[in-house]
């Protein structure tokens, strides 16, 4: 199973203003194809949202782990250490992404250094960003 990032549109209220807006989202799913992800994010979206759904974009997401403390917003945080090349005997740079559920910046941040805590090798903490990530559906049978 592949990550995918589903990228979508539909109107919607808006909660401040109580007028129709067009919401566009960003929602982090598994699936064993681009169709397989757009029908597990239809399905979650479907009981939600009352108008037309309409995908604008599908793309692969390259996560090698998820963790999550308080998924009130999504972080992508780029992580890099030191590995040897086995074919080779030379260290090379490995460079991974990490999806870090989190209410701040501040506690991703702590959260991912705390998950590291674990590894043996030196890591350097490349960049922790705001994901445009809504939601996650994961492990959803389709």
């Amino acid at each position: 199973m592949s990550h995918f990032e589903v990228k979508v549109k539909y109107r919607k209220i808006c909660e401040k203003s109580g007028k129709e807006i067009t919401a566009r989202e960003s929602y982090l799913t598994d699936g064993a194809s681009f169709g397989d992800a757009e029908e597990k994010v239809f399905k979650q979206l479907e009981s939600l949202v009352s108008g037309e759904i309409i995908v604008t974009g599908i793309s692969r997401a390259n996560y090698s782990a998820i963790l999550s403390i308080a998924p009130q917003r999504w972080f992508r945080c780029r992580v890099s250490y030191p590995a040897i090349d086995d074919s080779t005997g030379n260290v090379k740079k490995i460079t991974q992404s990490i999806l870090v559920g989190a209410a701040t910046i501040d506690d991703a941040s702590e959260y991912l250094k705390k998950d590291l805590e674990s590894i043996t090798v030196d890591y350097d903490i490349l960049s922790v960003v705001e994901s445009p990530i809504v939601d996650i559906f994961l492990n959803l049978a389709s």
